[in-house]
């Protein structure tokens, strides 16, 4: 080893580098460098290779394609995505409250409501319009509030694939600001099962 180097070690003998170790240093131009047992030197980003320090097996990899254990992926497997639609299968039990979100929807002569967005749904009734069937079905409980607006006297028809008790439509509150909730459930399939409740105040 040179002696116009100054060692960043405990041990002031200058002896050299251990098997396994490596030696950090300033050199004589002011520049931090490393040598291993094997006597290479180079910078410590730049100047040495990973088996200089006995890490032959390390790799640049990205973190996104480093592998993982098979442990690690079956547990990872049992996961479900918290985006995009997923099955459960089996028991679960949620401590904690289940919160949905609302959506609302577009008015128009024809009102669209994509079930894929949610189970929960508003509309504000400014002018005579039909529910449409939805799209996206899946077997569940949908539910939606129907407001009048400040005038009132507005009507809503149905989709064909809704159905009603009695295969009566229900006839909507017509007063101003009045509010209606409509359910309805799916069991799968098309059909859609609609009952109504009125004159929410």
């Amino acid at each position: 080893m040179q002696p116009d180097r100054i060692r960043l070690r405990i041990n002031p003998k200058n002896v050299s580098v251990p098997a396994g170790f490596a030696d950090l240093y300033v050199d004589k131009d002011g520049k931090i460098a490393v040598e291993t047992s094997g006597g290479k030197v180079g910078s410590p980003t730049t100047g040495l290779k990973p088996s200089d320090v006995g890490l032959g097996n390390v790799d640049n990899t990205s973190d996104a394609n480093k592998p993982v254990s098979t442990a690690q992926q079956t547990a990872l497997n049992a996961k479900v995505n918290l985006a995009g639609n997923a099955s459960i299968s089996g028991v679960k039990t949620f401590t904690g409250n289940a919160s949905f979100g609302v959506k609302v929807l577009t008015f128009g002569t024809s009102i669209a409501w994509d079930l894929a967005t949610g189970n929960l749904a508003t509309v504000t009734l400014t002018g005579n319009a039909t529910l449409a069937n939805p799209t996206n079905v899946t077997p569940g409980t949908y539910i939606v509030r129907v407001t009048q607006d400040a005038v009132g006297a507005k009507t809503l028809a149905y989709g064909t694939n809704f159905k009603f008790p009695g295969g009566t439509a229900p006839v909507l509150s017509t007063v101003a600001n009045a509010v209606d909730i409509l359910t309805f459930i799916n069991f799968g399939g098309t059909q859609l099962y609609l009952v109504a409740q009125k004159q929410f105040a």
